[in-house]
C-alpha cells in the first residue's frame, strides 16, 4: 500500500493567506458598518418617538381649539336665538302698545316660550 503524498505548493498557500487576510478585514468593515447601522437605528428610534410625542401635544391641542371653536359656534348661536326673541318680543310689545286689545294675545305669546324653559 501506498501512503498518499502531500503536496505543498508555496504559491496557492500565500494566495489563501492572503485571501484569509482580505476577508477577514472585509468581515471586520462589515461588522463595523453594522454597528454603526444598529447606532443610526437607535438614533432613529429615538427621534421617532419624540416626534410622536409632538404629535399627541398637537392632536391635544387641536382637540382643545376645536372644542373652543365648538363653544364659540354654540354661543354665538343661543346669542342669535336671544335676539330673535328679543326682537319679537319688542314687536309684540309694540302690537300692544298700538291695539290693546290685542294685549291677551302678546301675553299669550310670551308665556309659551317660557313654558318649554
Amino acid at each position: 500500500m501506498h501512503s498518499p503524498k502531500t503536496y505543498i505548493d508555496p504559491t496557492v498557500t500565500a494566495a489563501m493567506i492572503l485571501y484569509s487576510e482580505n476577508l477577514k478585514a472585509k468581515q471586520n468593515e462589515v461588522i463595523e458598518e453594522t454597528s454603526k447601522l444598529k447606532d443610526a437605528q437607535t438614533w432613529v428610534g429615538t427621534q421617532m418617538v419624540a416626534a410622536n410625542d409632538i404629535q399627541n401635544k398637537i392632536l391635544k391641542g387641536l382637540k382643545e381649539v376645536s372644542g373652543t371653536l365648538q363653544n364659540g359656534i354654540q354661543a354665538q348661536e343661543i346669542y342669535s336665538e336671544l335676539n330673535k326673541c328679543y326682537n319679537y318680543s319688542s314687536q309684540v310689545v309694540q302690537l300692544a302698545s298700538e291695539h290693546p286689545e290685542y294685549a291677551i294675545f302678546g301675553v299669550k305669546a310670551s308665556q309659551k316660550p317660557m313654558s318649554k324653559v
